[in-house]
């Protein structure tokens, strides 16, 4: 079976010789609407198997809200669209390992009560089966995780169970999302859960704000540390006497983590940018902000191969105050390399966004149309980000030596060995039954650091080893494709 890779040898050899002495900033390649009528948004977006994209959100109807699943192709135009229900919103969104979607987010009855909504839907959008969990009160779904047993993690908030007024809520299921359990996190405030992740130790980290926590009063941002069973290692607030938010978390190269979301209390303007790098205890290492006069909320970050970041979000800083879509690329050390705007027809802002297996770069949410004066789905989608090198003096290595990063990965992860001594090298795939995959490099080379970018999207998730040979030396390594 094929799988796109690239060696990036040409990089590689920048890396140990060379100095990149000005950023480059990436095209925008496309914007496209979407509508079905009403004025919708979208919350949750993934990339296909096909390269396409998965969009999720919810249009408001006079009796309450629907929500809609689109499909399309690699430029954004739509293969279909389906809504589902008269009283459902759609936060989140992923592509399973056989193909089908899992749809995450909030169903209200006729009392006003809502309940955390998980609903699988088929590869051509039909639904093909919905589940609710909840209470009495309200609970929803924010965030939906991929688990190594072939479940899924629902992460989100509660009103019904919990200490306070508003408890972040973690519900696990299994591969057909019947609930195997549940864990509430928070004090006797309002705590509230926003995004989540799975982490290399097979544990979850979530981010969201918390009050009941907050150091200074008003409202901090706030992360926090589970095993596998959904229990609470540690917890971190940052903020200082106004408002702070985490919108989004992802983990560092070092075993860390970097969550980003929006500062009060340090802002230029109403809020700013604002992000905080942690150890893998939770220990602050550094934060930053950024912004304008206006308004700027960071909704997404990403990790980069470099260990650098992108961010996006919506922001009223720039261009008369009318909003768009802020972009800010940054170094390891949360540095800027270069950041732009970008507004379509009259304003448009991007609440989530997602690395593509291409390089590039697709933001989604909302924008208020010229044409038609209703708020459409919105798509941007920019061109592959280029990575920065930066040494100009570094020793060969000293040793031989395999890695990935990230790892687990979806769809793409980086391949990284080391030649101490120049030789010949090949690079192989095996599933877990040793079956050879794929040859993925087989070439002479100098000594130094390679990297391979490895694209594992006509494969099954899995547990499958990469093996490197070199000269008398050879090390394997697993790595591990979660869809």
């Amino acid at each position: 079976m094929l799988c796109k890779h690239t060696l990036q040898f040409a990089a590689s050899l920048v890396i140990v010789f060379a100095t990149l002495a000005t950023a480059q900033v990436p095209d925008s390649l496309w914007t496209r609407y979407y509508n079905s009528g009403e004025s919708e948004i979208c919350f949750g977006i993934d990339e296909t198997t096909d390269n396409g994209l998965i969009l999720a959100g919810y249009a408001l109807l006079d009796t309450g809200a629907t929500a809609v699943l689109i499909k399309t192709g690699p430029n954004g135009s739509p293969f279909w669209s389906r809504t589902f229900g008269d009283n459902e919103q759609a936060y989140c969104v992923l592509q399973t390992a056989d193909g089908s979607y899992l749809v995450g987010g909030s169903s209200t009855n006729e009392e006003g009560n809502s309940s955390t909504w998980l609903m699988k839907a088929s590869s051509t959008g039909d639904s093909v089966w919905s589940r609710t969990f909840g209470g009495i009160s309200g609970e929803d779904c924010r965030s939906i995780v991929a688990t190594s047993d072939g479940g899924y993690l629902l992460a989100g908030n509660t009103t019904s169970f919990g200490e306070g007024d508003n408890d972040a809520w973690i519900v696990k299921t299994d591969a057909n999302g019947g609930g195997l359990w549940t864990r509430t996190v928070g004090s006797d405030g309002s705590d509230q859960c926003i995004d989540a992740i799975r982490t290399s130790d097979n544990g979850y980290v979530f981010v969201g704000q918390t009050d009941s926590l907050a150091t200074w009063g008003g409202v901090d941002a706030w992360i926090v540390k589970l095993n596998s069973q959904g229990d609470t290692l540690w917890s971190r607030t940052f903020g200082g006497q106004e408002f702070e938010f985490f919108y989004s978390v992802q983990e560092a190269q070092d075993g860390g983590y970097v969550a980003a979301g929006a500062t009060q209390s340090n802002s230029a303007g109403s809020y700013d940018f604002f992000i905080a790098k942690t150890d893998a205890n939770g220990n602050g290492q550094w934060t930053h902000t950024y912004g304008d006069i206006g308004d700027d909320e960071c909704s997404e970050i990403r990790a980069l191969p470099d260990g650098g970041f992108i961010l996006s979000g919506p922001t009223g800083s720039f261009d008369n105050n009318a909003y768009g879509t802020w972009i800010l690329r940054t170094d390891a050390l949360g540095d800027t390399l270069w950041s732009k705007v970008i507004r379509p027809d009259t304003t448009g802002y991007g609440f989530c966004g997602i690395l593509l297996s291409d390089g590039g770069y697709a933001f989604a949410g909302g924008g208020l149309r010229i044409s038609n004066g209703r708020q459409d789905m919105l798509v941007t989608k920019i061109g592959a980000i280029p990575l920065p090198v930066t040494q100009s003096v570094t020793p060969l290595p000293s040793e031989f030596a395999l890695s990935n990063f990230p790892n687990p990965f979806n769809p793409v992860t980086t391949i990284q060995f080391s030649m101490p001594q120049a030789g010949h090298a090949t690079l192989t795939l095996f599933d877990v039954n040793g079956r050879q995959i794929e040859t993925l490099l087989n070439d002479n080379l100098t000594s130094g650091e390679y990297h391979v970018s490895f694209d594992g999207a006509n494969l099954p998730s899995g547990t499958y080893f990469a093996r490197v040979q070199a000269n008398t030396s050879a090390a394997t390594h697993k790595i591990v494709l979660l869809k």
